[in-house]
């Protein structure tokens, strides 16, 4: 059985979530689920047919045409829905020009409850995905079970990014770069020359929305 957002907001950190707009389409199905938190790059090179967006709209919260604009794309780029995280961290509720972009674009449009982390929305619907697919939770090799699960702990536990980047590039065994909206890098393990052409190149290529 394939999962829905209908699905969706009966467990997990989806539980209690409020249907903002969209309603007519909460049976579009789920196959792959991310973090957006993306208001100038190349949204629709990123985002998968039938993909799930979380997101808070932190870098964008006062910018009411940026955030129509991203709508725009993601529903134009086949996308799920969108899912609204933390909203408390901006005490802001959706400017009613969003929502009713969303009705007329048939486009759900989901609020979280505050207290619900992006962890205990990804992990449930990352399970139910693999669940759906026919495969059980241990379907993946030892080594990347061992690298998924390293990386997430961090998230889940409270302990923050950083640590769980710092986990991911020890499995990996390579460099790790990790930048804002900005091109700003806030954490990297390589060298400054590297770094330096990391960031040249997305200033080059993702830029726009």
């Amino acid at each position: 059985m394939k999962l829905t957002i209908r699905n969706a907001i009966t467990f997990g950190g989806l539980a209690g979530a409020e249907v903002i707009a969209g309603s007519d389409r909460l049976d579009t199905p789920i196959e792959s689920i991310r973090v957006l938190e993306l208001s100038r790059f190349k949204i629709a090179q990123q985002v998968r047919q039938n993909e799930l967006c979380l997101t808070s709209f932190l870098a964008i919260k006062e910018n009411v045409e940026v955030q129509k604009a991203v709508i725009r794309v993601l529903a134009s780029s086949g996308c799920s829905g969108l899912i609204i995280c933390q909203s408390h961290i901006w005490s802001k509720e959706l400017d009613q020009q969003v929502v009713q972009l969303c009705n007329d674009l048939h486009f759900p449009l989901i609020a979280a409850k505050a207290e619900n982390a992006y962890g205990d929305i990804l992990k449930p619907i990352i399970e139910a995905l693999t669940q759906a697919n026919g495969r059980e939770p241990g379907w993946m090799n030892a080594g990347s079970s061992t690298i998924r699960n390293d990386f997430l702990e961090p998230l889940l536990n409270g302990d923050g990014l950083y640590e769980a980047l710092s986990r991911l590039s020890q499995q990996v065994k390579t460099g790790i770069s990790y930048y804002d909206i900005y091109d700003v890098c806030l954490y990297s393990n390589r060298d400054r020359q590297q770094v330096s052409e990391e960031t040249a190149y997305l200033q080059e290529n993702f830029s726009g929305i």
